[in-house]
Protein backbone atom coordinates (compact mmCIF):
# COMPACT_ATOMS: atom_id res chain seq x y z
CA UNK A 1 0.00 0.00 0.00
CA UNK A 2 1.59 3.12 -1.04
CA UNK A 3 1.49 5.66 1.43
CA UNK A 4 0.12 9.35 0.93
CA UNK A 5 3.13 12.34 1.82
CA UNK A 6 1.48 14.38 4.41
CA UNK A 7 0.91 18.04 3.25
CA UNK A 8 3.76 19.64 5.14
CA UNK A 9 6.34 16.98 2.99
CA UNK A 10 4.25 17.77 -0.51
CA UNK A 11 5.41 21.49 -0.27
CA UNK A 12 8.95 21.17 0.58
CA UNK A 13 9.21 19.09 -2.08
CA UNK A 14 7.62 21.91 -4.45
CA UNK A 15 10.04 24.19 -2.81
CA UNK A 16 13.04 22.59 -2.67
CA UNK A 17 12.92 22.57 -6.56
CA UNK A 18 12.89 26.89 -6.40
CA UNK A 19 16.54 26.72 -5.22
CA UNK A 20 18.27 26.79 -8.71
CA UNK A 21 15.22 27.75 -10.85
CA UNK A 22 13.48 30.26 -8.70
CA UNK A 23 15.82 31.87 -6.10
CA UNK A 24 13.68 35.05 -5.60
CA UNK A 25 10.54 32.91 -4.79
CA UNK A 26 11.98 30.35 -2.95
CA UNK A 27 13.76 33.75 -0.72
CA UNK A 28 10.44 34.69 -0.11
CA UNK A 29 8.73 31.86 0.61
CA UNK A 30 11.23 31.22 3.26
CA UNK A 31 10.76 34.50 4.84
CA UNK A 32 7.27 33.37 6.41
CA UNK A 33 6.38 30.47 8.68
CA UNK A 34 4.56 28.21 7.36
CA UNK A 35 2.01 27.24 9.66
CA UNK A 36 -0.41 23.78 9.33
CA UNK A 37 -4.38 25.69 10.22
CA UNK A 38 -7.17 23.03 10.38
CA UNK A 39 -9.47 25.73 11.30
CA UNK A 40 -9.49 27.39 7.72
CA UNK A 41 -10.06 26.25 4.56
CA UNK A 42 -8.01 26.49 1.97
CA UNK A 43 -4.46 28.66 2.78
CA UNK A 44 -3.87 32.33 3.50
CA UNK A 45 -0.87 34.49 3.98
CA UNK A 46 -0.53 37.02 6.96
CA UNK A 47 1.66 38.49 9.19
CA UNK A 48 4.44 36.83 8.14
CA UNK A 49 2.71 33.27 8.05
CA UNK A 50 1.75 30.86 5.63
CA UNK A 51 -1.18 28.95 7.05
CA UNK A 52 -2.70 26.12 5.30
CA UNK A 53 -5.11 23.29 6.02
CA UNK A 54 -3.87 20.10 5.20
CA UNK A 55 -7.13 18.71 3.60
CA UNK A 56 -7.01 21.35 1.08
CA UNK A 57 -3.09 20.77 -0.18
CA UNK A 58 -4.38 16.81 -0.33
CA UNK A 59 -6.95 17.55 -2.58
CA UNK A 60 -4.85 19.32 -5.06
CA UNK A 61 -2.63 17.59 -7.75
CA UNK A 62 0.59 18.24 -7.85
CA UNK A 63 0.40 20.53 -11.05
CA UNK A 64 -2.28 22.73 -8.93
CA UNK A 65 -0.18 22.80 -5.86
CA UNK A 66 2.79 24.30 -7.09
CA UNK A 67 0.57 27.17 -8.80
CA UNK A 68 -0.81 27.26 -6.08
CA UNK A 69 2.39 27.87 -4.35
CA UNK A 70 3.57 30.20 -6.54
CA UNK A 71 0.52 31.91 -6.76
CA UNK A 72 0.75 33.17 -2.86
CA UNK A 73 4.74 33.47 -2.82
CA UNK A 74 3.59 36.10 -5.80
CA UNK A 75 1.01 37.49 -3.41
CA UNK A 76 3.65 37.98 -1.03
CA UNK A 77 6.33 39.45 -3.19
CA UNK A 78 3.72 42.05 -4.30
CA UNK A 79 2.86 43.05 -0.94
CA UNK A 80 -0.74 42.86 -1.65
CA UNK A 81 -1.07 41.46 2.65
CA UNK A 82 1.11 44.04 4.05
CA UNK A 83 -0.41 47.40 2.21
CA UNK A 84 -2.99 49.55 3.55
CA UNK A 85 -6.02 47.71 4.25
CA UNK A 86 -8.94 47.82 2.12
CA UNK A 87 -12.57 48.07 3.43
CA UNK A 88 -14.03 45.11 1.76
CA UNK A 89 -12.39 42.21 1.82
CA UNK A 90 -13.99 39.79 -0.54
CA UNK A 91 -13.48 42.68 -3.51
CA UNK A 92 -10.01 42.84 -2.14
CA UNK A 93 -9.41 39.17 -2.41
CA UNK A 94 -10.67 39.30 -5.85
CA UNK A 95 -8.38 42.07 -6.91
CA UNK A 96 -5.34 40.33 -5.08
CA UNK A 97 -6.35 37.17 -7.50
CA UNK A 98 -7.08 39.31 -10.65
CA UNK A 99 -3.62 41.01 -10.44
CA UNK A 100 -1.76 37.70 -9.79
CA UNK A 101 -3.35 35.64 -12.48
CA UNK A 102 -3.13 38.49 -14.77
CA UNK A 103 0.94 37.99 -14.45
CA UNK A 104 0.93 34.43 -14.10
CA UNK A 105 -1.95 32.94 -15.91
CA UNK A 106 -1.87 29.67 -14.11
CA UNK A 107 -4.03 26.83 -15.00
CA UNK A 108 -6.19 27.61 -11.89
CA UNK A 109 -9.63 28.62 -11.92
CA UNK A 110 -9.12 31.87 -10.86
CA UNK A 111 -10.70 34.66 -13.94
CA UNK A 112 -8.86 36.89 -16.14
CA UNK A 113 -9.44 40.63 -16.14
CA UNK A 114 -10.43 40.41 -19.48
CA UNK A 115 -13.16 37.92 -18.68
CA UNK A 116 -14.63 39.82 -15.75
CA UNK A 117 -14.72 43.33 -17.23
CA UNK A 118 -15.25 42.13 -21.16
CA UNK A 119 -12.44 44.39 -21.86
CA UNK A 120 -8.76 42.89 -22.68
CA UNK A 121 -7.41 47.18 -22.16
CA UNK A 122 -7.50 46.00 -18.06
CA UNK A 123 -4.81 43.25 -18.45
CA UNK A 124 -2.14 43.45 -16.38
CA UNK A 125 -3.00 46.37 -14.19
CA UNK A 126 -2.25 46.71 -10.55
CA UNK A 127 -3.88 45.84 -7.25
CA UNK A 128 -5.11 49.00 -6.35
CA UNK A 129 -6.66 49.54 -10.31
CA UNK A 130 -8.68 46.14 -9.90
CA UNK A 131 -10.17 46.44 -6.55
CA UNK A 132 -11.51 49.89 -7.46
CA UNK A 133 -12.53 48.58 -10.80
CA UNK A 134 -14.65 46.03 -9.19
CA UNK A 135 -15.70 48.40 -6.39
CA UNK A 136 -17.31 49.77 -9.37
CA UNK A 137 -19.39 46.90 -10.22
CA UNK A 138 -22.27 45.21 -8.90
CA UNK A 139 -21.77 42.38 -6.49
CA UNK A 140 -23.71 39.73 -8.70
CA UNK A 141 -21.65 40.45 -11.19
CA UNK A 142 -18.22 39.86 -9.27
CA UNK A 143 -19.61 36.86 -8.10
CA UNK A 144 -20.46 35.25 -11.62
CA UNK A 145 -17.52 35.89 -12.65
CA UNK A 146 -15.86 33.92 -10.38
CA UNK A 147 -17.91 31.04 -10.52
CA UNK A 148 -18.16 30.78 -14.43
CA UNK A 149 -14.31 30.62 -14.15
CA UNK A 150 -14.07 28.21 -11.68
CA UNK A 151 -16.70 26.00 -12.12
CA UNK A 152 -17.26 26.36 -16.27
CA UNK A 153 -20.93 27.76 -15.41
CA UNK A 154 -22.92 29.74 -13.45
CA UNK A 155 -23.82 28.07 -10.23
CA UNK A 156 -21.95 24.65 -10.89
CA UNK A 157 -19.24 25.50 -8.20
CA UNK A 158 -21.57 26.38 -5.57
CA UNK A 159 -24.03 23.24 -5.14
CA UNK A 160 -26.31 23.70 -8.49
CA UNK A 161 -28.15 27.10 -8.02
CA UNK A 162 -30.59 25.78 -10.52
CA UNK A 163 -31.29 22.28 -8.95
CA UNK A 164 -32.02 23.32 -5.15
CA UNK A 165 -34.51 25.30 -5.27
CA UNK A 166 -36.41 22.60 -8.22
CA UNK A 167 -35.61 19.50 -5.72
CA UNK A 168 -37.02 21.61 -2.51
CA UNK A 169 -40.37 22.45 -4.46
CA UNK A 170 -40.92 18.49 -5.59
CA UNK A 171 -39.92 17.64 -2.01
CA UNK A 172 -42.54 19.40 -0.78
CA UNK A 173 -45.26 18.60 -3.53
CA UNK A 174 -45.12 15.05 -2.81
CA UNK A 175 -44.90 15.51 1.49
CA UNK A 176 -48.00 17.21 0.70
CA UNK A 177 -49.65 14.25 -0.86
CA UNK A 178 -47.93 11.29 0.31
CA UNK A 179 -46.43 11.43 3.50
CA UNK A 180 -44.64 7.92 2.76
CA UNK A 181 -42.38 9.02 -0.15
CA UNK A 182 -40.95 12.00 1.26
CA UNK A 183 -37.87 10.33 1.95
CA UNK A 184 -37.09 9.33 -1.53
CA UNK A 185 -36.01 12.93 -2.74
CA UNK A 186 -33.71 13.48 0.05
CA UNK A 187 -30.76 11.85 -1.85
CA UNK A 188 -31.22 13.86 -4.53
CA UNK A 189 -31.44 17.15 -2.61
CA UNK A 190 -28.32 16.07 -0.36
CA UNK A 191 -25.99 15.31 -3.89
CA UNK A 192 -27.26 18.94 -5.12
CA UNK A 193 -26.67 20.95 -1.80
CA UNK A 194 -23.13 18.98 -1.16
CA UNK A 195 -20.51 21.41 -0.02
CA UNK A 196 -18.10 22.98 -3.27
CA UNK A 197 -14.60 21.20 -3.53
CA UNK A 198 -11.71 23.32 -1.44
CA UNK A 199 -10.06 24.71 -4.82
CA UNK A 200 -13.30 26.48 -5.90
CA UNK A 201 -13.55 27.26 -2.24
CA UNK A 202 -9.78 29.23 -2.79
CA UNK A 203 -10.43 30.49 -6.18
CA UNK A 204 -14.08 32.13 -5.06
CA UNK A 205 -13.75 35.57 -2.98
CA UNK A 206 -17.34 35.33 -2.18
CA UNK A 207 -16.52 31.89 0.03
CA UNK A 208 -12.96 33.12 1.62
CA UNK A 209 -12.09 35.91 0.72
CA UNK A 210 -13.36 37.72 4.32
CA UNK A 211 -10.92 34.56 6.16
CA UNK A 212 -8.20 34.89 3.56
CA UNK A 213 -7.98 39.07 3.96
CA UNK A 214 -9.15 39.51 7.83
CA UNK A 215 -5.26 40.02 8.93
CA UNK A 216 -4.55 41.75 5.64
CA UNK A 217 -2.94 45.29 7.04
CA UNK A 218 -0.05 47.74 6.17
CA UNK A 219 3.44 46.16 7.83
CA UNK A 220 6.45 48.45 7.05
CA UNK A 221 8.63 46.10 8.51
CA UNK A 222 7.83 42.92 6.55
CA UNK A 223 7.56 45.30 3.64
CA UNK A 224 11.15 46.17 4.10
CA UNK A 225 12.53 42.74 4.62
CA UNK A 226 10.53 42.11 1.09
CA UNK A 227 12.22 44.99 -0.15
CA UNK A 228 15.73 44.02 0.68
CA UNK A 229 15.36 40.89 -1.31
CA UNK A 230 13.97 42.27 -4.27
CA UNK A 231 17.20 44.65 -4.00
CA UNK A 232 19.26 41.74 -3.86
CA UNK A 233 17.74 39.84 -6.81
CA UNK A 234 18.43 42.79 -8.47
CA UNK A 235 21.92 43.17 -7.46
CA UNK A 236 22.62 39.55 -8.28
CA UNK A 237 20.04 39.15 -11.54
CA UNK A 238 17.89 36.33 -9.76
CA UNK A 239 15.01 36.99 -11.16
CA UNK A 240 14.49 33.04 -12.02
CA UNK A 241 11.30 33.31 -14.22
CA UNK A 242 10.40 36.86 -12.98
CA UNK A 243 10.49 38.95 -16.24
CA UNK A 244 8.95 41.54 -18.46
CA UNK A 245 6.01 43.58 -16.54
CA UNK A 246 5.70 41.26 -13.69
CA UNK A 247 9.47 42.47 -12.82
CA UNK A 248 8.36 46.29 -13.35
CA UNK A 249 5.19 46.03 -10.83
CA UNK A 250 7.73 44.93 -8.30
CA UNK A 251 10.23 46.86 -8.93
CA UNK A 252 7.73 49.65 -9.03
CA UNK A 253 6.03 48.33 -5.47
CA UNK A 254 9.63 49.47 -3.77
CA UNK A 255 9.81 51.88 -0.92
CA UNK A 256 12.62 54.08 -1.55
CA UNK A 257 15.67 54.33 0.96
CA UNK A 258 15.84 56.89 2.91
CA UNK A 259 19.64 58.18 4.18
CA UNK A 260 18.79 58.25 7.99
CA UNK A 261 22.37 60.38 8.79
CA UNK A 262 21.22 62.94 6.23
CA UNK A 263 17.84 63.18 7.51
CA UNK A 264 18.94 63.86 11.13
CA UNK A 265 21.59 66.23 9.93
CA UNK A 266 19.46 68.59 8.24
CA UNK A 267 16.65 68.30 11.11
CA UNK A 268 19.89 69.63 13.52
CA UNK A 269 20.72 72.06 10.99
CA UNK A 270 16.90 73.35 10.92
CA UNK A 271 16.88 73.19 15.11
CA UNK A 272 19.96 75.56 15.47
CA UNK A 273 19.27 77.57 13.03
CA UNK A 274 15.94 77.89 14.83
CA UNK A 275 18.02 79.10 18.09
CA UNK A 276 19.88 82.18 16.54
CA UNK A 277 19.44 85.26 18.17
CA UNK A 278 20.35 88.15 15.82
CA UNK A 279 21.76 91.47 17.69
CA UNK A 280 23.60 94.27 16.71
CA UNK A 281 26.96 93.30 18.08
CA UNK A 282 29.94 92.29 16.62
CA UNK A 283 30.86 88.72 16.34
CA UNK A 284 33.39 87.30 18.86
CA UNK A 285 36.33 86.50 16.81
CA UNK A 286 38.33 84.70 19.35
Amino acid sequence: MKIKPIARHRIARIVEKWLLVEPLLLATWTSHALVSEPRIQTIRVQRGRIEYNPEFIDELSDRNLEATLRFEALRILLKHPYSRRQAHSAISYAASNLTLQEYLQTELPFPRARDVFGDRSYDQQFFEFYYHKLLEQSPTSLNSGSEETASGAPGEGTGGADGTPASGSSGSAESESEPGTAGETEPTSDSNNSPPDLLSVYTNPDLSGVENTNQWDRDELLSDRLDDLVRMAQANESWGSIGGKLREQILANLHPKLDYRAVLRKFRTSILSQQRRLTRMKPNRR
